[in-house]
């Protein structure tokens, strides 16, 4: 019983499973000793091998949306992997979110169904992650972010199969009541005024609007 529901669950169970006794606690302590499982936090557990912080963390906290740096590495814009946790949550969240990483930046936002898409992790599960646009335009916004690494994502957005135009212009333009293209474009250009203009792959993407 208890392999087949680890199976099932991608090796995660929840506390509510053992408290319902569909898994019993002296079957979790057998278990322990010939499957290893470990505890995440105080109410998931996991079997040791297939874990999968990030799904793990989205469970705990349904509502989080890996945003900023950590959405930067899902959408494979940058080869820098972030020592840190970017997270956005709604404004009325008030749980902790504790993590693995050094630290946890915990930006607060009731962030549109637009705003977020399902990406796959490595160990095959899906968790909440800003869209390839959302997070451009939070990088852009970040003036502590390198301008070495601002140019790496500029130039692998310009490359992304999956650029939609108008959710590009809506960050950069509608949000500021800007409907002309030539005012969006301006706008994009403060916004990243510290960016060598020169760079070719940033007069690519302003040519979106």
């Amino acid at each position: 019983m208890l392999e087949q529901l680890l199976k099932v669950n991608n090796g995660i169970l929840t506390k509510e499973q053992l408290t319902n006794q569909v898994v019993s606690y002296d079957e979790l302590g057998g278990a322990e000793q010939n499957i290893d499982i470990k505890q995440f936090n105080d109410r998931l557990y996991y079997v040791d091998g297939y874990y999968d912080h990030d799904y793990l963390l989205q469970l705990s906290h349904p509502d989080l949306v890996f945003s900023r740096d950590t959405a930067v590495k899902y959408h494979w814009l940058s080869n820098q992997l972030p020592y840190e946790l970017y997270v956005t949550l709604p404004t009325t969240y008030k749980k902790t979110v504790q993590s693995d990483y050094s630290k946890v930046n915990m930006m607060y936002e009731d962030l549109e169904s637009a705003d977020i898409e399902l990406i796959e992790t490595q160990e095959g599960n899906f968790v909440q992650v800003t869209s390839l646009e959302r997070t451009l335009y939070d990088m852009m916004q970040d003036e502590s972010c390198p301008m070495d690494i601002m140019k790496e994502i500029i130039w692998n957005y310009h490359q992304a199969p999956n650029i939609n135009k108008e959710r590009f212009i809506h960050y950069f333009g509608q949000w500021y009541h800007l409907e002309d293209s030539k005012e969006a474009q301006k706008l994009l250009q403060q916004h990243v005024s510290y960016i060598d203009t020169s760079f070719k792959s940033w007069e690519q993407v302003t040519r979106l609007v």
